[in-house]
């Protein structure tokens, strides 16, 4: 059931629900004798309040289903294009040749060490605590991300 299904359905109950009120006001009124024909039709008007507000609940209840289902079947998509390779391989990255020292000099000052600096040298993100139910994004590129992103929110008909 989509969103303006489920106004419309809800609109046209509220209505009917307005009506059978007035009807029951009516009824009640001190320019209506009071007899048992009054007494049953009011009654009957009571009991059809009580569907109406049965049948609100039931559309509510339908929406919200479908808004589980179409949720549900977003992540299964969103799952499956986590699951699915990169489209282009990222070529390997060369590690630079390390650096040699210059003959040492004799100097006064306190030794250096000799130590290799890589090029490809990633930067460690700072960890950030799980959330229940939050998918570890760290083996992914913010591209892959960005992509999954935007099918998603295809596949759950938000327009761009």
């Amino acid at each position: 059931m989509t969103q303006e299904e489920a106004i419309n359905a809800r609109e046209l109950l509220l209505v009917e629900q307005r009506k059978v009120r007035q009807a029951i006001r009516i009824l009640q009124s001190e320019s209506i004798i009071p007899c048992a024909g009054i007494s049953m039709a009011i009654g009957q008007y009571n009991r059809r309040l009580h569907q109406i507000d049965e049948n609100i609940r039931e559309i509510a209840e339908q929406y919200s289903l479908s808004l589980q289902e179409e949720g549900d079947a977003c992540a299964v998509e969103f799952q499956m294009v986590e699951e699915a390779p990169a489209t282009a391989p990222e070529a390997p990255v060369a590690e630079a040749p390390a650096v040699e020292a210059a003959p040492a000099v004799e100097t006064p000052t306190a030794p250096v060490e000799e130590t290799t600096v890589s090029v490809a040298e990633t930067v460690a993100h700072p960890a950030t605590p799980a959330q229940p139910g939050m998918p570890d994004l760290s083996q992914f590129t913010e591209q892959q991300i960005a992509d999954a992103i935007v099918q998603l929110a295809m596949l759950c008909g938000v327009r761009q």
